[in-house]
């Protein structure tokens, strides 16, 4: 049975099915989102093709639709699976298939998880050139963040040329890829609902975020300047990983390399690594040890970020600074999901970020002025600057 906000999404989605253009729905991380895509493609009882942009989020999906309809009518094309099948309900990922638009035009139904993957901006991209080839069909989306870091470039008289990276609700981006946000919940509504997990911030910089130095495009911090910038014999650091292993029953640790990860480990007893380096095997060993409580402690390297689902999950550590609003929502909502005998999950931020943008129970989108808008304690976020770089003076 479907939660209240769960059914009133699903609803929005039923009444959106006649309008024109494409859908946009925004639900916390441990919403549910995977029940909701389930029963809205069980309802319609159509061909729908479904995305998800990784090996994890397909198995969720897959899961919560068989256990609702025929088993025969569900197909996975993706290679990370090295399945091609085509049903009628079918779940891939773009990169498998945005080649092949041709196997794939009968559907006329689109649902995007994670639809903040989808640029608006770049039209020749796999998302956008795919779904065009195969005749632009309704397209639905749903994410927990529905704004993403936009570039934009100032051009003056003077022949002086500047970048500004600015944040922007994907459903106010030109050109219009999202018509319209049909349905939005708040990740604070949620938690006081007792639908999702209280949070607690321990707040232990290793440096400012203005002492740390931009990467080359401003658009981010330099993560290996960043790294040179702090001291891996810093006897503080080690004190607090080990405090986070010694206190909590399972912590994810947000690391800005691979080596950062890997040197940091090694000093930790029993903590293990997860990378884009990982092989498939010891990266399945590493989550399942990780998941049964073998394993307490993984250092990961822009892995975890979206659709790893491990309710137990009660620390999480910030080694990773950035002030893109998405991402920082994304590492610290793996620790969201409840799980019997957790009361909360502890943020432990040693990069000056949460200071910066705010604590994400406070991230809201909400209408301002009339017009859909990203808030949090620290103020509005739409088309704010965030980083502004001169290319030529």
């Amino acid at each position: 049975m479907l939660r209240k906000y769960q059914q009133e999404a699903l609803d929005k989605l039923m009444w959106d099915r006649s309008l024109p253009g494409n859908s946009l729905i925004s639900l916390p991380t441990g919403s549910g989102k995977s029940h909701i895509i389930a029963e809205y493609a069980k309802a319609i009882n159509e061909p729908v093709l479904i995305f998800q942009p990784s090996r994890e989020l397909v198995i969720q999906n897959v899961d919560k639709l068989v256990e609702i309809v025929d088993e025969e009518e569900v197909g996975i094309y993706s290679a990370s699976f090295r399945k091609k099948e085509i049903k009628k309900f079918t779940f891939a990922t773009i990169g498998s298939i945005y080649k092949k638009p041709e196997l794939f035009r009968h559907f006329k139904l689109v649902i995007i998880d994670e639809a903040a993957f989808v640029n608006p901006k770049r039209i020749n991209s796999m998302y956008t050139s795919f779904i065009s080839a195969i005749g632009s069909p309704k397209v639905v989306g749903l994410t927990a963040t529905p704004y993403r870091l936009t570039p934009q470039y100032m051009r003056y008289k003077s022949g002086f040329i500047e970048t500004i990276t600015t944040i922007k609700l994907i459903n106010r981006m030109r050109p219009m890829f999202w018509n319209r946000l049909i349905y939005n919940i708040n990740v604070g509504d949620l938690i006081n609902q007792g639908y999702l997990c209280k949070l607690k911030y321990r707040y232990i910089p290793l440096i400012q975020q203005e002492d740390i130095k931009l990467n080359k495009s401003r658009s981010d911090f330099d993560l290996l300047a960043f790294e040179e910038q702090i001291s891996y014999g810093d006897k503080a650091i080690y004190k607090v990983l080990f405090g986070c292993k010694m206190h909590f029953k399972s912590s994810l640790v947000f690391c800005s390399s691979v080596d950062q990860a890997e040197q940091l480990a090694d000093r930790i007893t029993g903590a293990e690594v997860v990378s884009a380096k990982t092989k498939p095997k010891e990266r399945k060993r590493i989550v399942e040890g990780f998941k049964d409580g073998s394993i307490e402690m993984v250092f990961n390297v822009g892995i975890f970020v979206c659709g790893f689902d491990h309710p137990a999950l009660d620390c999480i550590v910030l080694l990773r600074p950035t002030r893109s609003l998405g991402l920082l929502y994304q590492m610290i909502g793996r620790g969201l999901r409840t799980a019997p005998g957790k009361e909360y999950c502890t943020v432990v931020d040693m990069t000056d970020t949460i200071k910066k943008v705010g604590r994400i129970e406070t991230f809201k989108i909400e209408k301002v002025d009339g017009k859909w808008n990203l808030t949090t304690e620290k103020g509005q976020w739409h088309n704010k600057e965030l980083y502004r770089f001169a290319i030529q003076k």
